[in-house]
């Protein structure tokens, strides 16, 4: 069995909100994802207002192409975490879904990319709207690990 997450960084913002540039960027990354057929069983997103606007953007763009997709704030994806904090959001999963959507902060993209890739350099200042998908190769997500992990697409706007 696998498991496939995407994190996704938030539009640009001005005073935590989106700006119309950024709105921009991330109907593009959903248009990309639908295009994809990389549709998630779940957004999690962080509590911060652009994270939720830009979450709730791509779920808008979701549900106009027939899918379906609920929104769930995690505090552990929040930009003050720490790093592992991404790690423990995943593994506390538990069953929702094989495909998840993080919408989150550079800090969480950045350490995601370093605790189980190859692909730091690349994510040490993501672009808004910017993200990467990766492919785990576990029955469960809390056994997720460096060893199990393949990075399979970037998402640029």
């Amino acid at each position: 069995m696998t498991k496939t997450a995407t994190f996704i960084r938030h539009g640009e913002h001005e005073h935590d909100h989106l700006t119309e540039t950024g709105r921009r960027q991330v109907e593009e990354t959903a248009r990309q994802m639908i295009a994809d057929r990389n549709i998630p069983a779940v957004i999690l997103h962080s509590p911060a207002e652009r994270t939720t606007e830009t979450a709730a953007l791509i779920a808008q763009a979701f549900n106009d192409a027939g899918y379906k997709v609920p929104l769930k704030s995690t505090a552990l994806l929040a930009d003050s975490k720490p790093q592992m904090a991404t790690v423990e959001a995943l593994r506390g999963l538990g069953d929702n879904g094989d495909n998840i959507l993080a919408v989150t902060h550079d800090n969480c993209i950045r350490g995601i990319a370093t605790i189980f890739g190859d692909r730091a350099p690349r994510y040490q200042a993501p672009k808004p709207a910017q993200g990467f998908k990766f492919v785990a190769c576990v029955d469960r997500w809390q056994d997720i690990a460096r060893g199990n992990i393949a990075f399979t697409r970037d998402y640029t706007p």
